[in-house]
């Protein structure tokens, strides 16, 4: 329940940092489903003694809105779900679990305003949150970092296409019952994804 209630916080605070309703008015709104695959370049856990855990590469869904302010600008919030298990190194267990990472990001477009197909780059803050059968006796699973990224987006009669690749930048440092502690670990993960924008509004 405090899970639910703490993503419910970060999701209105995202929306709460976007643009304001008449600006919205004012923009092109568009909508889109997301689909690709996560990567994870860091383990979760690394210890001494060799003993080592790390999410699974695996499938990404979520959904995007974007609002666009200019011809070359424009501000979009993600909700990406990623059902990644843990895979632990010899001697230890892995588990079940899952990540949900929402962020907001402004987005430069490069290129003429009526190209086809535009060169994009993007970047803004994000949040991690971990979940699962393997971090239920952890605390600390919700880290709080940066995202950058890099497309291409291109225009398909009435909608529009993005292929894009984003990096995850953060820290996650696990606390467990007692004096466990996993330490701070820099994360890297990586999203591949393609997108179809469906435009809102007349």
């Amino acid at each position: 329940m405090w899970r639910s209630r703490k993503l419910l916080l970060v999701f209105g605070v995202v929306l709460a940092a976007g643009p304001t309703r008449s600006l919205v008015a004012q923009s092109d709104v568009e909508l889109a489903p997301v689909l690709g695959v996560y990567l994870p370049l860091q383990s979760v856990i690394v210890q001494a003694d060799g003993t080592s855990a790390k999410q699974a590469t695996a499938v990404a869904i979520g959904g995007r809105i974007s609002v666009a302010t200019h011809r070359k600008v424009s501000f979009d919030g993600t909700v990406t779900y990623v059902p990644s298990d843990v895979n632990a190194s010899a001697g230890a267990s892995g588990g079940s679990s899952s990540l949900l990472l929402i962020d907001a990001r402004g987005v430069v477009s490069f290129g003429q305003a009526g190209a086809k197909t535009r060169f994009y780059l993007a970047g803004g803050p994000a949040v991690i949150i971990r979940n699962g059968e393997f971090y239920q006796d952890f605390d600390g699973t919700t880290d709080i970092g940066g995202n950058v990224a890099a497309g291409l987006r291109m225009v398909l009669g009435k909608v529009s296409g993005r292929v894009e690749v984003a990096s995850y930048l953060y820290s996650v440092n696990l606390t467990g019952a007692g004096s466990l502690s996993t330490g701070s670990e820099l994360q890297v993960d990586l999203i591949a994804s393609v997108s179809v924008a469906i435009p809102l509004g007349p």
